[in-house]
């Protein structure tokens, strides 16, 4: 569950894609400039920033990049 999203740019989304893993990303890695990026194109919803940003690692080029508070993780069924 993504608490308290400020801001998130989605791109090639479809329904072919796998969704590999979503990570949170510190400015320490690699790809921590392409997220950025990718959020700088993304949807506002807020005036404040997140405290933290997730990228969404998936197959035929879908792009999931968030600016959040919190990620709560639930297993499936509880």
């Amino acid at each position: 569950m993504l608490e308290g999203v400020t801001c998130f740019h989605l791109d090639g989304f479809g329904l072919l894609n796998i969704v590999y893993s979503l990570r949170l990303t510190e400015p320490s890695d690699k790809d921590y400039s392409r997220v950025m990026a990718q959020l700088s194109k993304g949807e506002r919803l807020s005036d404040r920033r997140g405290a933290t940003v997730a990228y969404m690692y998936s197959s035929l080029g879908a792009e999931l990049a968030v600016e959040l508070d919190s990620l709560k993780v639930v297993a499936a069924g509880v």
